[in-house]
């Protein structure tokens, strides 16, 4: 085979559009991140590429990941920590149809992409595809079931749900996908696919939540991904004093995405029971009845917000008139009444 032919022939792949665009978000793994990649660029089936961001790692990661130089990698390493969403940075210029998520320490199993990719080709109506995992430890052994992560989500309803199944799920709190398993379109309704850089414990719900108000999701009943709990508890999303109000405070911002436009006119959709309830029908009503769902909830993020929604609605004395007819009492009573219930920590 010529030289010349190999050029062409490299020169069409460069040019061909990826399958998939996997993406990794790397920082300080270097004692993982080799397995990491590895798992990516074994993949079968799919015509890939791997985008890895390293946000100014201190150990050996940059040189671990320039030792691999397959040309379906391509890096960008910044020498200081930015704190901000490495994923977005790769999301900006990902040329790949679908999005794949991986963590820097966790590792696909064979057959992932494909599987997921499939899915996706025969289901136009799915945003994107979840996958059970196997839970390894900082050695790569698996991790005994009578663990309390591996306990939570051995109990986890994975059946397929519709979207407004999921969202009612994302309100109250619940969580059960698991992020690195992910893969989405990369552009939902001609957006792409974007994570909020300002929240840094649950950016991936937020997505969750925006794309089920337009689309469905799928969670495949197998396990396609290792994922790393660590010995010493320094998972991202680890249990801790701090992450208790930093989620508090983020699912607060999450739970906005309830009262935008598009979700409200889908609420008697997630939230059946309120059929009965509404009578006029309008926005302000709308905010007002999912403010009485989240004021029964026993969290202070559902209380906050709660509060806040019907804060804003005292604010428009023809709106403020409307419910007191509605609800047959001052809706400013009300209101105090809900500032003087306890927060919950």
């Amino acid at each position: 085979m010529s030289n010349y032919f190999l050029k062409i022939v490299a020169l069409n792949r460069f040019f061909e559009k990826p399958d998939v665009s996997v993406i990794i978000a790397s920082y300080n793994h270097g004692k993982y991140i080799a397995g990491t990649i590895r798992s990516v660029l074994s993949q079968k089936g799919v015509n890939l590429e791997l985008l890895i961001a390293d946000d100014g790692s201190t150990d050996d990661s940059v040189k671990v990941i320039k030792s691999f130089s397959d040309p379906r990698l391509k890096a960008f390493f910044f020498e200081r920590n930015r704190e901000i969403s490495m994923r977005n940075h790769c999301l900006k210029i990902a040329r790949g149809k679908y999005i794949a998520i991986l963590n820097s320490d966790d590792e696909f199993l064979p057959d992932k992409l494909r599987l997921q990719a499939e899915l996706l080709d025969r289901s136009p109506q799915v945003g994107a595809v979840f996958a059970k995992v196997n839970f390894i430890n900082d050695a790569g052994k698996k991790i005994p079931a009578n663990h309390e992560v591996v306990n939570y989500y051995s109990k986890v309803n994975y059946s397929d749900r519709s979207r407004f199944e999921w969202l009612r799920d994302f309100f109250h709190g619940e969580n059960s996908l698991i992020h690195p398993t992910v893969m989405m379109h990369r552009k939902i309704n001609g957006k792409t696919s974007f994570y909020n850089p300002f929240l840094a414990l649950s950016g991936d719900l937020d997505l969750w939540v925006k794309m089920c108000l337009s689309a469905e999701i799928r969670v495949l009943p197998r396990a396609l991904l290792n994922l790393r709990i660590h010995d010493n508890k320094s998972n991202a999303g680890a249990k801790s004093e701090a992450n208790k109000y930093r989620f508090n405070y983020e699912f607060f911002k999450i739970l906005e995405n309830f009262v935008a436009p598009n979700a409200l006119k889908q609420l008697t959709n997630i939230f059946p029971g309120l059929k009965e309830q509404i009578r006029t029908g309008s926005s302000a009503e709308r905010r007002l009845l999912l403010a009485k769902i989240a004021l029964q909830l026993n969290s202070p993020s559902h209380h906050l917000f709660a509060l806040e929604q019907m804060y804003q609605l005292l604010g428009d004395e023809r709106e403020r008139r409307k419910m007191d007819k509605i609800f047959g009492e001052p809706f400013l009573k009300t209101f105090i009444s809900a500032t003087a219930l306890p927060s919950v920590g």
